[in-house]
Formats: C-alpha cells, structure tokens, sequence
C-alpha cells in the first residue's frame, strides 16, 4: 500500500529570516572579535607607553642622584612622569599578570614617595649614604621593570635603543623624531 503525504509548504517566513539572524550571529562575533582585538592593541600601546615613562623616570632618577651625591647641597628633587601610570592603569593592568601590576606599583611608589622627602631635605648638607641609596633604589626599580617588560612588548630593536637611551643619560638623543625604519609598525 501506498500512502501520499502531503509536505508542508516551508514556513516562508522562518525561511526567509533564517539567513539573516546566522548572518547577524557571524557579524556579531567579527564585531566582538574586533573590539577584543582593538582593547588588546590599546592595552600593548599603553603598556608600551608605561615602559617608556618608567626609563624616563629611571633616567632622570639616577642623574639626579649621581648629581646629588657630589653637590655640596641637596639640589632641587626632579618633576617625575607618572601620567601614563594615572591614565592608563586600566589598560594596562589588561595585558600584565598581577605580580607585574605589583611591582609597577611598588616601582611608583618608592619613587613617588622619595620626592616628597628629598624636598623637605633641600638646601640641607649633602644627602646621606642611606637617602642616595633610597634614590637608588627607586632608579633600579623603574630600570629593571622597564627592562623586564620591555622583553614581550618592545621588539629587540626597541629594547637596543631603550638601553642606549639610559647609558646616555637622554642627553645625546636629540628633539627630533627619529627617522621610521619599519614603516608597516606603529
């Protein structure tokens, strides 16, 4: 025996909305793939930014304290960046692991901490053993943890002009920007 079934004539209005809602679900996750990638990007670029600030620091740190250690007097304390550290710690603290966010915390803090007294000690006689070491301290940290990160977010490029950077003091790099030898990176 034969028996016909009818087959129901598809639903055209699921028919005609199913294309568009797998569309709509694979361009939301092209969206979403793109919005993680640009908070990674911006998250690298600030670490990147906090790098430089910390060598910065380091530099300025340790010139004033070989400065200081020789003058007959405690010289003016140096202004210190830290708005890269203010601004973008939320970035930041995206792309490093918590012992990292630890130490550029304790890296700020020995140097933020240190200005406020070396300015109540100016003018006075020459700094002691224990306040040069103090400043040295707080130089090392910022140059170490510059160095430490710099390993997995600058190119060895970037880590050779950094280093060369802090030998020098700043001094023999001049205001100019320098000339793009890899014009495909930013």
């Amino acid at each position: 025996m034969l028996f016909f079934f009818e087959i129901p004539a598809p639903n055209t209005f699921l028919a005609s909305f199913l294309p568009a809602i797998i569309g709509a679900l694979i361009g939301g996750f092209f969206v979403i793939g793109a919005f993680l990638l640009q908070q990674r990007a911006q998250g690298t670029a600030a670490v990147r930014a906090l790098i430089l600030e910390m060598l910065h620091n380091a530099v300025i740190l340790s010139s004033w304290t070989r400065s200081a250690s020789e003058q007959s007097s405690v010289p003016q304390f140096p202004v210190l960046g830290r708005s890269v550290f203010d601004q973008q710690l939320p970035l930041v603290s995206k792309r490093l692991a918590f012992r990292e966010l630890v130490a550029v915390l304790q890296a700020y803090t020995a140097v933020f901490v240190l200005g406020p007294g070396m300015e109540s000690l100016k003018g006075l006689p020459k700094l002691s053993a224990e306040n040069i070491q103090h400043s040295k301290v707080a130089a090392e940290k910022c140059l170490n943890l510059s160095r430490s990160l710099s390993t997995r977010f600058l190119t060895r490029k970037e880590r050779r002009d950094a280093e060369l950077f802090f030998a020098s003091g700043a001094s023999s790099f001049s205001a100019q920007a320098p000339a793009r030898t890899n014009p495909g990176r930013r």
